[in-house]
């Protein structure tokens, strides 16, 4: 009797770890899901922008977005205009839009590369954004995860910054989200 307690004890210890670990995996890309579909039906919803910066534009951010998509090759991705129509929904919230005058000195190793940067006088902007792919049939959730764009030049308005960081952002969602490089098994 006493054994077998152990190993009931063992394994739910197992059980809840195994769960744990599950939960906790960052997803891989939807490419190995998607890339076999002749096509992809995509609904991109009206974006949300939680930053407090009121100069983030999410219009333009979701026009570059649906032209990225329609323009990839390897998965063959069709925007369309109503949720009932698609495949996939992609919703995102925009959690941070920061621009500065001053570049924070990055994480370098070695005193002089330290030195070398914090001299360099250029201006930064920094966006994270929230994405969240989900079935358009079920509205279950099959991809999600912040994801963040940086760019620092020599002169860059935070005007500017806005458009080169929706561009960049695209670019850094469609990588983690839909390309093979980051294609998980499902």
């Amino acid at each position: 009797m006493k054994v077998l307690r152990i190993l009931i004890i063992f394994f739910s210890i197992g059980v809840l770890l195994i769960g744990t670990e599950g939960e906790c995996r960052k997803l891989g890309s939807l490419y190995s899901m998607l890339s076999g579909l002749d096509e992809v039906k995509v609904y991109i919803s009206e974006m949300t922008n939680s930053s407090g910066n009121k100069e983030v534009d999410t219009a333009a951010l979701r026009t570059l977005l649906s032209k990225a998509l329609d323009s990839r090759k390897s998965i063959n991705f069709k925007t369309v205009g109503e949720k009932k129509n698609a495949d996939i929904v992609i919703d995102t919230v925009i959690k941070e839009f920061i621009w500065t005058e001053d570049d924070p000195i990055d994480m370098i190793t070695g005193a002089a590369a330290v030195a070398i940067d914090a001299l360099k006088q250029e201006n930064y902007g920094r966006v994270q954004a929230e994405f969240t792919v989900s079935n358009a049939k079920t509205g279950k959730v099959i991809w999600s995860d912040v994801e963040k764009a940086t760019i620092t030049d020599e002169k860059m308005s935070e005007s500017e910054s806005i458009g080169r960081l929706n561009e960049r952002l695209v670019y850094v969602f469609i990588r983690e989200a839909f390309s093979k490089g980051n294609s998980a098994t499902r």
